[in-house]
């Protein structure tokens, strides 16, 4: 490679004047011509004085009582200076190292006397900033800061660089083993001081968040140190690090699916793997039931933990279940199991009751039935079974349950829904007998009722018949017409069956029938024996119609007449005397009833008026009563009553699913209608009911909220409101740090034009700081615990990352409140388990309300904000509302999407796969809203 050479002039120095030249040469005491000097080259150096000069501005930064840096504790857009004789500078360019050298950014500024330059990234802590002007020939003139950087907003990109994190690590201004990041940014002591509270322990050996570890340990083991319980598990870094021998930074020690928690409280062993649990869930139901006792077996973690019991009571599981002991219960588990078993206890003296037989059920979902559980078995006062899969059970009483279901009603297998309406013959017999056997003329009374209550789509045509039948009406809708013609009818002659059916069915045959797609009958009366031909039942019975038989008296021929009924798909009936027709005709009326729909509502008359009565029920047996059959949409909820209900048929059981009740215009009583959403004055107060048979939130909670829309809320915000921090509930000086620092960045409120509530501004603190788990702890700790929060995190196609956060309960001294905002691009802070979120770039129509929930009949209205300017983050807080209980806290709000189509989508994508968070959230995809309704399961 050859040898390199540096020659000094330390003993010559020469100016070389223009025209002049010098010669210069060196002896080589060794070698030969080979190791000859060459490409030999001169450096000029220019001997004039220099007129540049750089400076950096500082006059923005806080200058270091320690050292001679600065402070950057906002955000740092960019950095400014000066140049002294710019006209010699060529370029310009920038540095900023990390404190071990690490180049974080470089480039090239613009060459002006004031320059800038921006788009760079900041360490945390210190950073050298360097910037370098070059003149013409080469020569350099530099200036440097030294800026130290507290704003991890600043660190842009170096956020994610591995190797700055040593750099940051190193940095311990104090000595007492903490670096200055924890320091400042977790556990806010000082970090230029070795014991910040002055109370004897150093910074490194107190225990910030009290759970029972100190902050250097939490260092080592790489848990948070502002944190008590870093994996949320339940359980306390020094209770997992020294008790249980736990991961602190796992809520799953031994990966097994149940939690730390969750084995420790069933006796298990967290740090060794099970794949076989046994877990237990029991609730009391009333005075009757006083246990209900659930056991699974052989199941996996996710299984044993998540193993519940809730109660149901809704339109189809009530106390007007025939048999009802009590509510029915739905088991539910996250996992799999080999085997259940549930076990009833029941009060000892319901035994003593003669018919009392429990029996335990459980609801088919898709048949709407009730099941009776294979091989229980009653044990004393203890029902048990065991279960090979979870639904919905009920325990009721046999005996009681089943006389509810005694009723034999027809059903339409067919399900003729192209119904056009009915053409009916009444063949009345004129025979001389009738002078005797209804001598009051019930059977032309009857008749004329009948024809009453047809519809304008049904028909009907008259014949009188004794020795030979007349027509005296052909088919018309005119009841006048055929009252007339029931008139004529006389009592005189003989019986002729044949001729009567001769006669009604050549009405439906002849060429001049226009009834085609019209269900077509014929009821015949006779109080004789008379003569019949079989061949008239074939041929009504070939031309689909269907015949209705009425014998009066004790001198009919009970055969022929059940003969020809059954022949033609129809009954036979007989009374006594004239007086017992009236219910006959009725029964017909009601049977005919089968085929028409007179409100064209789709579901038939028939079935609405059997509904009604209470013969024809649920599938869980409750009754429905209540329906108007001459009415489409009986409960006006714009949903027709067929749309609500559907009559089934299981065996010989016929019974009704139900879709939504036709009685009520809110099934599950949640306070949202079942057809439409709840609007005031042209505006959405509530959505339409998403899930008609399950409560969407707490039950009369959006009942309240109608009537709180109803009275007007709060839109706009009025004077400014005096926030003090009051830090008295803060335990410590450390606390008291955090706090004081967080309050100094929450006064930006003003009051509601109601003066009900204050409110934050969309210029926040949060739009610039943004958000993570840390102010969470904060505002936790300030408050006792008593505040709650959950997170709707989503994504969208291109990778982006969102989360809308929520959080409710009693805010400092700011009594109770909630909040709920957007935040996208996560990043991680460095060396903690943290997370930060950004606050979005846009806003979008937002409201909030705040409920104090203590049941259906006690709902107090904490606030109510719909604020007209749009929003990213929405708050609400009561002053004089304090001390809630968070437990009883309901959140009701909204954000408008329209402006953010495909967000929407990507949240509803992922929310409605949770099963655990899409309880809280309501989309209506008409109008891209999402309704939060947000409360503690």
């Amino acid at each position: 490679m050859g040898s390199h050479y540096t020659l000094y002039n330390k003993q010559y120095n020469q100016n070389i004047g223009v025209g002049q030249s010098v010669s210069f040469g060196f002896t080589v005491n060794n070698g030969s011509s080979a190791n000859s000097v060459s490409n030999i080259s001169l450096i000029q150096i220019n001997t004039e004085k220099r007129n540049t000069a750089i400076t950096i501005d500082d006059s923005d930064f806080e200058q270091s009582d320690v050292d001679q840096s600065y402070f950057v504790s906002g955000a740092l857009n960019d950095i400014r200076g000066k140049i002294e004789g710019v006209d010699e500078v060529s370029e310009l360019d920038y540095e900023i190292t990390s404190i071990s050298g690490i180049v974080i950014s470089s480039g090239r500024i613009d060459v002006a006397e004031e320059w800038s330059f921006s788009d760079f990234d900041l360490n945390y802590g210190t950073n050298n900033v360097t910037v370098t002007a070059t003149d013409s020939s080469g020569g350099k003139t530099s200036a440097s800061i030294k800026l130290y950087n507290t704003n991890q907003d600043n660190m842009g990109d170096a956020i994610d660089r591995e190797e700055l994190v040593n750099d940051i690590l190193s940095q311990d201004s104090d000595g007492d083993g903490l670096c200055n990041f924890i320091e400042a940014e977790v556990i806010y002591t000082d970090a230029f001081k070795v014991d910040s509270d002055e109370d004897g322990i150093a910074d490194g050996n107190e225990d910030c968040d009290q759970d029972g570890v100190s902050n250097l340990i939490e260092m080592d083991t790489k848990t948070n140190p502002a944190i008590k319980d870093s994996d949320e598990d339940g359980l306390m870094d020094g209770e997992e690090i020294d008790t249980y021998k736990t991961d602190p930074l796992s809520q799953d020690t031994d990966g097994d699916k149940a939690s730390d928690k969750w084995e420790i409280d069933n006796e298990y062993d967290p740090c060794v793997y099970n794949n076989s649990f046994v877990s237990h869930s029991e609730i009391k139901l009333n005075e009757k039931i006083t246990e209900v006792s659930l056991k699974i077996n052989g199941c996996d973690g996710n299984a044993a933990e998540t193993l519940s019991i809730s109660t149901i009571e809704n339109a189809m599981f009530n106390n007007e279940i025939p048999g009802y002991i009590g509510d029915c219960c739905e088991f539910t588990t996250q996992g799999s199991f080999e085997s259940a078993e549930v076990s009833y206890t029941l009060e000892e003296t319901l035994f003593d009751e003669e018919d009392f037989v429990p029996a335990l059920y459980y609801f088919n979902e898709e048949t709407q039935l009730l099941e009776e559980v294979a091989n229980q078995q009653i044990n004393g006062e203890i029902v048990s079974a065991t279960l090979s899969h979870f639904s919905k059970y009920i325990l009721i009483n046999k005996t009681v349950y089943d006389k509810s279901r005694v009723y034999t009603l027809l059903y339409n297998e067919d399900d003729a829904s192209n119904y056009k309406g009915m053409d009916i013959v009444f063949a009345i017999d004129s025979s001389g007998s009738m002078t005797s056997n209804d001598r009051s003329g019930v059977r032309k009374t009857v008749t004329k009722n009948f024809i009453n209550v047809l519809t304008e789509n049904d028909r009907a045509a008259v014949v009188d018949f004794d020795s030979y039948a007349s027509v005296y009406s052909d088919f018309t809708s005119d009841s006048e017409t055929l009252n007339t013609a029931v008139n004529k009818i006389d009592s005189s002659g003989g019986t002729s069956l044949s001729d009567a059916m001769s006669s009604a069915i050549g009405l439906f045959t002849s060429s001049d029938y226009d009834g085609d797609g019209k269900a077509r009958y014929i009821v015949l009366l006779t109080d004789g024996q008379g003569t019949y031909s079989t061949a008239y039942t074939t041929k009504a019975k070939d031309n689909g119609i269907v015949v209705y038989t009425v014998g009066l008296g004790s001198n009919v021929s009970t055969s022929v007449l059940t003969t020809l009924a059954e022949g033609t798909g129809g009954e036979y009936y007989h009374a006594n005397n004239a007086d017992k027709l009236k219910g006959i005709f009725d029964t017909i009326a009601d049977k005919t009833d089968l085929y028409k729909d007179s409100d064209s509502d789709k579901l038939k008359d028939y079935y609405e008026k059997e509904i009604n009565s209470g013969n024809l029920r649920l599938g869980t047996g409750v009754k429905l009563t209540g329906l108007n059959y001459l009415n489409a949409d009986t409960d006006s909820d714009t949903l027709k009553d067929g749309e609500e209900l559907e009559v089934s048929k299981s065996g010989h059981l016929v019974y009704v699913k139900m879709k939504s009740n036709p009685t009520t215009g809110d099934t599950d009583g949640d306070g949202l209608l079942d057809g439409t959403a709840r609007i005031i004055n042209g505006k959405r107060v509530a959505p339409k009911d998403p899930d008609l048979l399950h409560a969407n939130g707490p039950k009369g909670i959006w009942q309240a909220q109608f009537e709180q829309e109803s009275k007007g809320i709060s839109s706009e915000l009025g004077d400014w409101y005096e926030f003090n921090l009051d830090l008295s509930s803060f335990e410590g000086g450390i606390r008291s740090k955090i706090a004081a620092a967080l309050g100094s960045r929450a006064l930006n409120f003003k009051v509601d034009d109601k003066n009900i509530a204050v409110h934050s501004q969309v210029d926040t603190w949060q739009e610039i700081w943004g958000y993570n788990d840390f102010y969470d702890l904060v505002f936790r700790t300030g408050t006792n615990g008593n505040i709650r929060k959950d997170k709707f995190q989503f994504s969208n196609g291109d990778g982006e990352n969102y989360i809308i956060w929520i959080w409710c309960g009693d805010y400092l001294n700011l009594g109770s409140g909630a909040e709920m905002g957007i935040y996208t691009n996560p990043r991680k802070a460095p060396l903690i388990n943290l997370e930060h979120w950004e606050a979005v770039d846009f806003q979008l129509p937002m409201t909030l309300n705040l409920y104090n929930y203590n049941g259906n009949d006690d709902i107090e209205n904490v606030f109510s904000w719909a604020p007209e300017d749009t929003q990213w983050w929405i708050t609400g807080f009561k002053p004089d509302f304090n001390q809630p209980k968070v437990e009883k806290m309901v959140t009701l709000g909204t954000i408008d999407f329209t402006d953010q189509e495909k967000l929407y989508s990507d949240l509803k994508s992922e929310i409605i796969t949770d099963d655990y968070l899409k309880k809280f959230m309501i989309f209506d995809d008409e109008n891209h809203m999402v309704w939060i309704i947000w409360w503690e399961l």
